[in-house]
């Protein structure tokens, strides 16, 4: 429930073996960070279609300096982009994928709301 937090800023789908699952951040839950993983404090939304291969706080997405991006957490199975390991992703507005783990994987999907018409 986004209730005073304000419009939706980004749709993050997570998909694994036919499953997915999505919500809608906003910017202020981006602005203090929304952790994906399986551990208490996680992301609550995310978590139907995670398994043991991904790490208990496996990936931050945090808005700062203007910039979205995808921090591993040090994950044990790591995140992809492109096909590379990576510790640290920007998140374009065009939309992106990345990949959590390597055995039996997750897909995480990245695409910005669309931004309200000016008054």
């Amino acid at each position: 429930e986004l209730g005073n937090e304000g419009p939706g800023c980004a749709w993050v789908t997570l998909r694994r073996a036919g499953q997915s699952v999505g919500v809608e951040l906003s910017e202020g839950e981006l602005d203090r960070g929304v952790v994906v993983g399986r551990a208490e404090g996680c992301h609550e939304g995310l978590k139907a279609v995670l398994d043991t291969n991904v790490s208990r706080g496996h990936l931050l997405l945090l808005h700062h300096h203007g910039v979205f991006e995808a921090f591993d957490l040090c994950s044990t199975q790591g995140s992809y982009a492109g096909g590379k390991s990576v510790r640290r992703f920007v998140l374009p507005d065009a939309g992106a994928r990345m990949q959590l783990a390597t055995k039996e994987p997750v897909t995480l999907e990245w695409k910005r709301s669309e931004a309200p018409a000016p008054p």
